[in-house]
């Protein structure tokens, strides 16, 4: 029954299915590293998660995905979710949401949540799956990610006519490595170059949770994924929410989303909105306890800058 199919840079192979449930499960997939001469099942967690496992998210994923671009054995794609009374023929606010990871592995699906919240708002959110290191070979540091963010936002502008979306109301919105992306996003020097160049990819608001801006010494802001947009000579509104105990946060040092929070607030003219829980750790937004609070900090801020009506009372 052996089935081999491509996802991302890696051979794959289903060789059997041991338990009969008809899903390919642990220890049932082969990995070629030889482009097929050789096959070896997969043993490492880890690797099959990120790989067989990624793929059968996406293919699970109740918001189908859309296609905005094409890389190296696979299609990167949009997941998105209308608000109930959706039509074509609006112009909505749309939210982008770039997952965490590291750029090394994570899932579209982890702004589920976030995405069904807004929603139910009259906010069109859109889940997309980019570029990352254990699946595709990506840039380590983000750069192809960040690539693939900006191709997203030129794709949706470029088709928003058919999902009903404001082109001047495109926000991008990330935890962890996926808020990095969300401000890089900002910085026109990164592109694919197989884009159309002349439509617009910096999202018109940031939402930024958890943003994982740490830099490992000084001196290397400048060469940094974030870092740079602290030169742009304007910026639009951003929200950062961070927890006090985030170890990416680093509160009292001059290389974590701490300083960078004060970099920004230094910037003229910044419309800068911020959430701190103190005793929050990385991530604090996802946590049950936190996530309602993290939640109508990020409402305000978009009621405040005309991305979303503010509730009757």
């Amino acid at each position: 029954m052996a089935e081999s199919f491509r996802f991302g840079v890696h051979e794959l192979r289903w060789d059997k299915d041991i338990n009969g449930n008809k899903a390919m499960d642990f220890r049932e997939v082969s990995h070629s590293a030889d482009e097929g001469k050789t096959w070896k099942t997969i043993d490492d967690e880890g690797f099959f998660r990120s790989t067989v496992g990624s793929r059968q998210q996406t293919l699970d994923d109740p918001q189908p995905g859309v296609v905005y671009k094409a890389v190296t054995g696979r299609e990167l794609t949009l997941h998105i979710h209308y608000p109930q009374d959706w039509k074509a023929s609006d112009k909505r606010t749309a939210i982008l949401w770039f997952h965490g990871g590291g750029f090394a592995g994570g899932h579209q699906s982890q702004f589920q949540k976030f995405a069904k919240h807004f929603t139910q708002l009259g906010i069109i959110n859109i889940r997309v799956a980019y570029r990352l290191r254990l699946l595709d070979n990506a840039n380590g540091g983000g750069f192809d990610a960040v690539k693939d963010g900006r191709s997203a936002i030129r794709w949706l502008r470029k088709n928003a006519d058919r999902f009903g979306i404001d082109i001047n109301k495109v926000i991008a919105g990330g935890d962890s490595a996926g808020g990095a992306l969300a401000l890089a996003t900002l910085r026109e020097d990164i592109n694919d170059p197989q884009d159309n160049l002349a439509i617009d990819a910096k999202p018109n608001a940031i939402l930024g949770e958890s943003a994982w801006v740490l830099l490992h010494k000084p001196g290397i802001e400048a060469r940094s994924l974030v870092w740079p947009i602290l030169n742009l000579p304007s910026l639009p509104p951003i929200w950062m929410g961070y927890g006090g105990q985030d170890i990416g946060y680093k509160a009292g040092s001059e290389l974590g989303g701490e300083a960078f929070v004060k970099a920004l607030k230094a910037k003229q003219g910044i419309q800068l909105s911020t959430h701190l829980i103190p005793e929050g750790k990385h991530g604090y937004g996802f946590r049950p306890h936190y996530f309602p609070l993290c939640l109508e900090s990020m409402e305000k801020f978009l009621v405040v800058h005309d991305y979303l009506q503010e509730k009757p009372n």
